[in-house]
């Protein structure tokens, strides 16, 4: 069984955090396991050079890795990381 890891929350990572596309490419791994950039990017209505980038930033700073398992040169995969982090959806949050 992998080891989880904790993320500890600091002021940086918060805010790589605050774009609310980043919110969603990390929902959408933690439910999907993987995904490409292409599958991103058309899921969640963005190009692919603009979900690269938040894909990049996510993976700077520990939420999300490249999945080197799959894809080829041209087209890569990304899988959240195995860390205990979860973000809520708006339909699970309590008010």
């Amino acid at each position: 069984m992998a080891e989880l890891r904790r993320l500890e929350l600091d002021p940086v990572r918060l805010k790589a955090m605050a774009h609310p596309l980043r919110v969603e490419i990390l929902r959408v791994l933690q439910q999907r396991k993987r995904a490409s950039v292409t599958s991103l990017a058309d899921e969640l209505g963005e190009t692919t050079g603009a979900m690269s980038y938040h894909l990049r930033q996510l993976a700077r700073h520990g939420f999300i890795e490249e999945d080197r398992t799959r894809g080829t040169l041209r087209e890569r995969y990304w899988r959240a990381t195995s860390g205990n982090q979860r973000l809520a959806s708006q339909s699970t949050r309590s008010t």
